[in-house]
């Protein structure tokens, strides 16, 4: 085989990972809504002008409904500053007025542009160029697509395309068990099961891709630099499709290659082949691929192919190929949908019924609204009689993410009776989303990237890869570095690892720092951390104050986490800016810091700044909060400042703006400076005594704000969710504004914000306990000699890892509202003190909607009082999480009943967990309780159970039907409770053991289970009682 690089010659190339979220949703921005803001005299540019075809040049695609040659005036793409209008004349009678929204280096050279069209909000616009080459897709928003593809220099072709004329995508080639054990056991080639974990394994957010080609595709491309240009708008397609659909990874391109590999006569022949290839797996195992796509000229059959996840493993790594017809990778989305069977991705449920390796990870079809998700075929419309086309749409389902009103997903659990072929089909469950999330971590890890450094350096971005400046991050924003993170409580298990918390005024805080040492030996320095009120213009050292300097060692070619107590005061309320630098006389600077703490982060790989804020919407009283920023010049003259407001950029959240309201109150210096300067700007509109309306749900942008240097103001912005972003679980969103100077794209700096609506009161469960001091280290209250603990903090983690704490009162009690789900709980322990109970560091337990749970219960004991002391602790709400597997993979509970008899709640969950987002949960959990070695109760579906209405009545009724439970009351000792799968069914399940009549009992589980909620592991550890089976 040979293979051919591409001139794209860096060692580590990654693209973008900041996608605007675009929303195909109904909105209430309409042309001429607003304020009449100013405009430029001079008409605005055409993109294109008639021209001949360029010789040899096929003019327009087998797909292209009409085509036309035109002669491209690329300059409008690359000047000018973000906001500037260009005009499509894509036909004569096709013309769109497109607004530029931002433009992002490519690593391999040219840029990507990114667009908006004026008059219909749902469009979107993307170009990519590379050498003379540039390329696009243009989708008005309303089904129609249309593509520009490259001729030759300064020349290209214009088509519509009819989606309609691809054929579909072959069915996955789908790993079953046999080749799956296999590659973990390091027999199938290709595997590098062994392979170490680089610096960048856990990042989740990534998700590195490596691209080659045939000879057809370029030839068909119009050479190498049009074929780089497609892949560079293939990958920013799927990573807007992430953002559209709320999915947290990007794809990161990291090598793009051409190489002579066979295709043959089938798809299924062409996937076989790039597998087996030596030549293209020592490539990915150079450039650290995770996943490998081949893009050929023509693909015998199909639009694409690839291998599936059935089975959520890093075995897979071995399969993480798949193949795509060049034409219809972009634009029609081959390229994201087949990488997204790579990542655990099927079919809708009218040609695809699999329930692996989760019941909800399939694609979505709308038939009245003729629209259809990335993972989703034509087939059912084309069923309809009359026969329906549905056009695929830049999103993978989500039952959270709505177009026109219509949702593109169906939330899990919701049903997994649909059948292939089947017109009539009911609501099956359908979240991509959820599926991507969820797979994420699993395929970042397929191959571990070589960081490529041999100094001490953090992550900007996810994308980062420590070079000084870094091309992967050069279009992004440098203020929300995900290795700065704050904690309420310390964290030393590194449990939260990533998830930020806002500080708290007047308490201890915990900041947290990862650094990575990319080089073979230890280096130390020292690090040093800054905090400033939150600002989208800070001047550095100026406006930043000194908290924590901590010296640090990090091992060769390893990571370290540096953590650091942050003791705000009562006076430091609002948001905070946050900064980290490394400093080493081994390692300095590699460009010497100026005023401008934007360009001091890009240049530096030894500096991070974090500027992420979170606010907290609770339905139904609480669902608008105001959080004020400061907006500061920090030039040495005068300057005139922009203020943008955007769509989310990188993380979590869709847009703020889609359902909910926001408006901004600027300062009295910032609005007569907007005035004075001819009120500039588009997506907000006054609303009366001073307040402007950000309503545009692709951004808005305010302009012309002289400042004097050194001058700053305030702005107060106000979030407003309706009731239409209110579910039944915790709904994320986000919210970024910029700050620019003098009408450059590039900004200065900004505050990202995280917006989390929580539902109403009502459909909240309360959870409520006693932090005490535990003298005797018994693990029982005594309430006369054992009193109440103030101000302890207790930690409830939900299943996606996000955190709410609580703090007990001057009687060591506390209560908590909850949204449903299964939560981790926890308490933060002072300095000098060990927990007594529960025996495990955590409780899990599931809250459900309405439900109340008691005797959450912490004790402790100050370790100076005397020897630690194995608790006996009261039996409360216990609950044990793990694998159950077949044959002797149980899941095992063990308890203990002291003292006196207890009447019990016993209860084996599978069903439930995944509206909780616990894949793979057990489908059809049977519950055996044992005393010894015999069997005193069984139960298969609780609601078949003598204590079926006694369950009711305790409100501790599963809440699935296949799920099962039973009431006991039960003598003095020790007992096991087994959760097994019906007819050898596998999957993650949760026993729980609740004491019903507390104030006659006394009971206490008997030391950890095999199983550990945190481990998700099978029962195959030393049993709590003996052995018992059927």
């Amino acid at each position: 085989m040979t293979i051919k690089e591409h001139p794209m010659s860096i060692r580590r190339t990654v693209f973008f990972g900041m996608c605007a979220a675009f929303v195909l949703a109904a909105v209430a921005a309409a042309a001429g809504r607003g304020v009449s803001f100013a405009s430029p005299d001079a008409a605005i540019p055409e993109l294109f002008e008639p021209a001949a075809a360029a010789d040899g040049a096929p003019v327009g695609a087998p797909d292209a409904v009409r085509a036309r040659p035109v002669a491209l005036n690329r300059d409008l793409l690359a000047d000018g500053a973000a906001g500037a209008q260009i005009r499509l004349n894509l036909f004569d009678d096709v013309a769109v007025t497109v607004r530029r929204d931002r433009v992002e280096p490519n690593a391999g050279g040219g840029f990507t542009w990114y667009g908006s069209l004026a008059d219909r909000p749902a469009g979107e616009v993307i170009f990519a160029t590379a050498g003379d080459a540039t390329v696009g897709n243009v989708y008005l928003g309303s089904g129609e697509l249309y593509q520009v593809r490259h001729t030759a220099a300064g020349v290209a072709v214009v088509q519509e395309i009819d989606q309609s004329r691809f054929p579909e995508e072959a069915p996955p080639i789908e790993i079953g068990p046999a080749e799956l054990a296999a590659a973990a056991e390091g027999r199938v080639r290709g595997d590098r099961a062994d392979a170490p974990q680089g610096l960048d394994a856990e990042d989740c957010n990534r998700i590195d891709v490596m691209v080659v080609y045939d000879a057809a595709a370029r030839t068909a491309a119009g050479g190498a630099d049009a074929m780089l240009a497609e892949i560079y708008l293939g990958v920013a397609e799927t990573n807007q499709a992430y953002a559209n659909s709320a999915v947290n990874q990007r794809v990161g391109l990291v090598h793009v290659a051409e190489v002579a590999v066979a295709v043959g006569t089938s798809a299924t022949g062409a996937l076989g082949n790039i597998k087996a290839d030596a030549g293209v797996q020592a490539l990915r195992d150079t450039y650290g691929a995770d996943l490998v796509s081949y893009w050929v000229g023509s693909l015998p059959g199909a639009c694409g192919i690839a291998y599936k996840m059935n089975t959520v493993s890093s075995a897979f790594a071995a399969f993480g190929y798949s193949v795509v017809d060049r034409t219809c990778a972009t634009g029609y989305y081959s390229f994201g949908h087949e990488m997204g069977h790579n990542m655990g991705l099927g079919h809708d449920w009218y040609v695809d019924a699999g329930t692996t390796p989760y019941t909800y990870a399939h694609g979505h079809v709308s038939v009245p609204g003729k629209w259809r998700t990335i993972m989703a075929y034509n087939s059912l419309c084309q069923a309809q009689t009359p026969a329906v086309n549905c056009t695929r749409l830049p999103y993978f389902s989500n039952p959270g993410v709505s177009i026109g009103g219509v949702s593109t997903g169906v939330a899990a659990g919701t049903s997994t009776a649909c059948t292939t072929g089947n017109l009539n089909n009911p609501a099956c469950d359908a979240d991509d989303h959820l599926t991507l999330n969820n797979t994420a971590c699993t395929v970042a890890a397929f191959r571990a990237t070589s960081p490529g450094r041999n100094d001490v350096w953090m992550k900007d971005t996810w994308l980062d890869t420590g070079k000084e400046p870094d091309p992967a991050t050069a279009g992004q924003a440098m203020w929300m570095s995900p290795y700065i993170w704050v904690r309420t409580a310390d964290d030393p298990g590194l449990v939260h690892q990533h998830e930020h918390q806002n500080p708290e005024s007047a308490w201890t805080n915990h900041v947290f720092v990862k650094l990575h040492n990319g080089g073979a030996g230890a280096a130390s320095g020292r690090l040093h951390l800054y905090y400033a009120q939150a600002s989208s213009g800070l001047a550095w050292p100026a406006n930043w104050t000194e908290f924590a300097d901590i010296p640090v060692t990090v091992n060769g070619d390893s990571s370290t986490v540096a953590t650091a107590p942050w003791k705000t005061t009562a006076a430091q309320t609002g948001h905070f800016c946050l900064l980290a630098r490394w400093v080493s006389t081994a390692d300095p600077m590699a460009a010497a810091e100026t005023a401008d703490v934007n360009q001091n982060t890009r240049a530096n790989n030894n500096i991070a700044w974090r500027n992420v804020n979170i606010v907290n919407l609770v339905s139904p009283d609480q669902l608008a909060q105001s959080v004020q920023m400061i907006v500061r010049n920090i030039e040495r003259e005068s300057a005139e400042v922009g203020l943008v407001f955007t769509l989310p950029t990188v993380g979590q959240g869709l847009p703020f703006v889609r359902g909910g309201r926001v408006t901004v109150r600027l300062g009295e210096r910032l609005m007569r400076a907007w005035e004075a300067g001819g009120r500039k700007g588009f997506g907000v509109e006054p609303i009366g005594d001073g307040e402007l309306m950000v309503y545009s749900p692709r951004g808005a942008r305010l302009e012309g704000l002289e400042m004097g240097p050194g001058e700053e103001d305030v702005v107060d912005v106000r979030f407003e969710a309706s009731p239409e972003q209110v579910g039944t679980t915790r709904q994320a969103f986000a919210f970024e504004i910029a700050q620019t100077v003098n009408g450059m794209p590039a900004p200065v700096g900004g505050v990202a914000y995280q917006i989390e609506v929580a539902p109403p009161a009502s459909e909240l469960g309360q959870v409520s306990g006693v932090v005490f001091h535990d003298r005797d280290g018994d693990g029982v209250r005594d309430e006369e000699r054992e009193p109440g603990l103030a101000e302890r903090e207790v930690v409830f983690t939900d299943a996606r890892g996000r955190s709410r704490a609580v703090r007990s009162d001057a009687f060591g009690l506390y209560a908590i509202a909850l949204a449903p789900d299964a939560y981790t709980v926890t308490q933060s322990l002072p300095d000098g003190w060990t927990q007594t109970t529960p025996a495990t560091a955590a409780i899990s337990l599931d809250v459900g909607a309405g439900q109340a749970v008691w005797d959450v219960d912490f004790g402790s004991v100050e370790k100076a009082a005397g020897p630690a002391v194995t608790p006996g602790g009261r039996l409360v709400n216990l609950s044990t999480r793990g694998m159950v597997g077949t044959g002797d993979a149980v899941l095992i509970g063990g308890f203990v009943v002291r003292d006196r008899p207890a009447t019990v709640v016993v209860r084996a969950i599978g069903p439930s967990l995944a509206a909780h987002g616990v894949s793979g949960a057990l489908a059809n959990p049977t519950l055996d309780i044992y005393s010894g070695q015999t069997v005193i109760a069984a139960n298969d579906d609780w609601a078949s159970d003598a204590a079926a209405d006694r369950l009711r009545a305790l409100g501790l009724a599963p809440a699935s039907g296949r799920e099962s439970a039973t009431v006991l009351t039960l003598a003095p000792g020790a007992y096991t409770a087994i959760v097994r799968g019906a007819r050898a069914t596998t999957g993650i399940g949760l026993v729980e053991v609740f004491v019903v009549d507390t104030p006659a009992a006394d009971a206490g589980p008997a030391g950890a289970p095999a199983a550990p909620a945190d481990q998700g592991g099978v029962a195959t550890k030393p049993r709590p009682a003996a052995a018992p089976g059927r």
